[in-house]
């Protein structure tokens, strides 16, 4: 029997494969109002694993560290959530896996501690419970790891199966403490997740009740409204997303939103510029709105790439791109300094939140009368005859089969190469200008989160699609070489959620959309699912495989509803036609009325709404489309099914048409 001693020694004498986890991940990032709240909870996320990594690293060797993969490069700020919360390392003999992994703690809780502190020294006002506060962040961060000795030096990959298999069991029996903070009888929880307490004076609230604290003064000093309430984690993603006072890098879904509009203006030129000035003079000058709060910065990219999406070349590439600023009225400086302002401030349902944040009388309706005809006119200067199409896209993105991959690495240096690869796509090196980040920012998108093979980005709607095409075929590219190596068939792919929702949707419904839109993409693998939740309260599902074309389909679509060859009320009446026989609808016994009552639909459309009927050719692509839903169905395969999914197909090409619209003027 070895005493503790001779134990450590012999712990000591082989390497060891070690496993970090720092988490939680998904409660920590989910729980948000606000987008920048939502994205600072991975940047923080992303620090704290980056400290961690760095810290094991200086016990174990730089070279121990196979993931994440990190250079000794000065990343942005808009890049820094590009870090994994999983740490991986190989430690050499003799090195300690209890000193390495304390090295990684403590160097964790340093940048806490110091991220924390910057953050809560912004707070002006005095009636607050810091110290809870501290408490409540402090207990936050879970940081759990775990050690497996290598019994030779071909026992790697046994190694690494049983540490990841150990982590698994150790979060499965993880230790719950009781709070370290006192918790005052009737105080408030949080409103953001419910969890822990409010750090704030209740009496605040009271005040701004009975008139003696305005809301303005309390967001000014406490960066909340009168109906939130913080705890400390709450408080430190508010206020830890800023610098010095200044709005972070990553923009409003409002702003997302306004892309289309923003869009247009571009493309109106020196005429867009003069009547955005006009509109914009209206709100500082009459309406007294503080332009200088809602002043954002572009990111790493000042401007986006927007092409049209009807002018394709032969091989389906865009024959045109055409460039926008990612901001409004982007002033000079360099590239992750660019200012303007946020495009929330042209959307017509964001005018009475700029209006009551922005302006002293912004409650005053001869005010709000004011703002919102300065807003119309802008707009039918632009040329828009309705208002501008109000939804953006939530993109969720995960790569198919890692964890099969990961089994069929048996060294090291595979392990380290595919770090290298994931780190490649997320992040791209200094030397390349294609990533993960780069694509999501070329395309007018704001990262929430690039990890490895994980994507979470907000996208506009004009351009959510290309995004995700330009993602997948970059994720193959980037693992195609481990794949090949693996032995494992096909090709890497990229299962995509597209969740499309309006701007003033509760961001959490937005979040559980992008999930559901994830998952569905993940039953086949390889796939693009779109997941839209409509106003009314509808949600409409769709998904298909890569090599199916989605993103072409809808785009032809979109062209034919544009030049109204195809007439927009066919989506509703299949959808009106299909679903009373989906009630009784069992395999092949309604297919012959579904495809007689697609034929009648289309026999009796109009184009136009004139006399001429709908194109042979247009009514042919109709029908091909339902039997290509029909055939990509499991057994036992339904028509009427296919028929709700050709509606549901046509129906989001409507959404995006009018973005379009929005941008180009597509429609005739």
């Amino acid at each position: 029997m070895l005493d503790a001693k001779e134990a450590s020694a012999r712990f000591r004498m082989n390497p060891h494969v070690l496993l970090v986890s720092i988490g939680p991940v998904q409660q920590f990032i989910a729980a948000a109002r606000r987008c920048q709240d939502l994205w600072y909870g991975s940047y923080l996320l992303s620090e704290l694993s980056e400290a961690a990594a760095h810290g094991v690293s200086e016990v174990a060797g730089r070279n121990a560290v196979l993931f994440p993969s990190f250079e000794e490069d000065q990343l942005a700020p808009e890049q820094r959530q590009a870090a994994a919360n999983k740490i991986l390392a190989v430690l050499p003999r003799g090195c300690s896996p209890q000193e390495a992994a304390e090295r990684g703690r403590a160097c964790m809780q340093q940048r806490l501690e110091e991220i924390m502190s910057a953050a809560f020294d912004r707070v002006q006002g005095s009636r607050w419970d810091r110290p809870m506060a501290e408490a409540q962040v402090r207990q936050l961060i879970e940081y759990i790891w775990v050690a497996v000795e290598q019994q030779g030096p071909d026992d790697y990959a046994r190694a690494h199966q049983q540490a990841e298999r150990v982590l698994s069991w150790r979060k499965n029996t993880r230790l719950f403490s009781q709070p370290s903070w006192p918790q005052p009888p009737g105080q408030p929880k949080s409103s953001l997740d419910g969890v822990r307490e409010s750090v704030l004076d209740e009496q605040l609230f009271d005040e701004v009740r009975q008139g003696t604290l305005s809301a303005a003064e309390l967001r000014r000093q406490y960066h909340v409204a009168p109906g939130e309430r913080l705890c400390g984690v709450g408080l430190l993603r508010r206020l830890g997303a800023e610098d010095d006072g200044r709005r972070p890098p990553f923009h409003s879904a409002g702003h997302i939103a306004s892309a289309p509009v923003r869009t247009r203006l571009h493309v109106r030129g020196e005429e867009g510029a003069r009547a955005l000035r006009r509109y914009l003079d209206v709100l500082a000058d009459e309406c007294e709105v503080d332009l200088e709060r809602f002043r954002i910065r572009s990111g790493q990219r000042q401007k986006a790439e927007v092409m049209h999406p009807f002018e394709r070349g032969e091989r389906g590439e865009r024959a045109q791109r055409r460039y926008l600023p990612r901001v409004l009225l982007p002033e000079p400086g360099q590239d992750n300094e660019t200012w303007g302002l946020d495009g929330s401030l042209l959307l017509p349902g964001q005018l009475l939140e700029v209006l009551e944040e922005g302006s002293p009388r912004g409650w005053e309706p001869r005010v709000q009368v004011r703002a919102q005809e300065a807003l119309d006119k802008l707009l039918r200067e632009l040329g828009l005859k309705r208002p501008p199409c109000a939804y953006y896209v939530l993109l969720q993105a995960d790569g198919d089969q890692m964890g099969r991959l990961i089994s069929q690495l048996r060294t090291e240096e595979q392990h380290r190469r595919l770090s290298r690869a994931l780190r490649g796509f997320a992040r791209g090196e200094q030397s390349d200008r294609r990533s993960a980040l780069r694509i999501v920012e070329k395309h007018g998108g704001s990262p929430v989160y690039v990890g490895g093979d994980d994507v979470l980005a907000l996208l506009p709607l004009h351009t959510a699609l290309d995004c995700a095409e330009e993602l997948q075929a970059f994720f193959a590219s980037s693992l195609r070489p481990l794949y090949e190596e693996a032995g494992l068939p096909g090709t890497p792919t990229l299962s995509v959620g597209l969740a499309i929702a309006h701007h003033q949707e509760s961001l959490g419904e937005v979040r559980h959309l992008a999930r559901q839109a994830e998952q569905l993409a993940k039953q086949r693998r390889g796939s693009l699912a779109l997941a839209m939740s409509k106003r009314s309260g509808d949600t409409l599902m769709l998904a298909a495989r890569w090599e199916e074309h989605l993103p072409s389909r809808l785009y032809r679509w979109c062209q034919l509803l544009a030049r109204r060859e195809l007439p927009a009320g066919v989506a509703f009446e299949l959808e009106a036609a299909a679903r009373p026989l989906l009630l009784h609808a069992k395999p092949g016994e309604q297919d012959e009325v579904a495809r007689a009552l697609a034929r009648r639909i289309l026999a009796r459309k109009r184009r136009g709404g004139g006399e001429d009927t709908i194109d042979p050719e247009v009514a042919r692509m109709v029908n091909d489309a339902l039997e290509g839903h029909l055939a990509v169905q499991t057994e036992p395969r339904c028509l009427v099914r296919a028929l709700l999914s050709l509606s549901v197909e046509l129906q989001m090409a409507r959404l995006f048409l009018t973005a379009l619209d929005d941008a180009w003027e597509v429609m005739t």
